[in-house]
């Protein structure tokens, strides 16, 4: 039911930054899917942020993630993000305010997710995500936040 809600919302690509151990996988799932004409593979880059401009959002389906400084990219930059509420990324992402969390890197999750980008009121998440990573942009902020995460605040 999402995928086709999804497909209803009209046409969409994704833009695949990064490599790991599933990217094989990964690929061969989206070629028995029929997506290779939407899926376009870039692999491992060190300033991802260049790449921001042509995209509309930022997903980081993390399984684990400490700290996702490229949300603060994202968000700096004006992008929305979809995150999966691990690690520290609720820090960084209040859900419906600053940007959306799914609840988990399920297919399901994080296809509500996509649904609630591109159907929601993308421009207050973009405004809020930027005042929140200007805010964590402050080092002694950023600090603060890091130490209360691990635990030594």
């Amino acid at each position: 039911m999402i995928r086709l809600q999804l497909e209803a919302s009209g046409p969409a690509s994704l833009v695949c930054i990064g490599d790991g151990p599933d990217l094989t996988s990964l690929k061969n799932l989206a070629h028995a899917l029929g997506l290779d004409d939407c899926v376009h593979w870039l692999g491992w880059h060190e300033h991802p942020s260049s790449i921001f401009g042509a995209c509309d959002a930022l997903v980081l389906p993390s399984h684990l993630e400490a700290m996702g400084l490229v949300i603060l990219e994202a968000q700096l930059l004006g992008l929305p993000v979809l995150g999966t509420a691990v690690g520290g990324i609720p820090e960084l992402v209040a859900d419906g305010h600053s940007g959306l969390l799914a609840q988990s890197p399920s297919p399901e999750h994080l296809a509500e997710g996509l649904l609630r980008l591109r159907l929601g009121a993308m421009e207050s998440l973009v405004q809020e995500g930027r005042r929140s990573a200007q805010r964590l942009a402050d080092p002694a902020v950023f600090t603060a936040a890091v130490r209360q995460l691990l635990g030594l605040a």
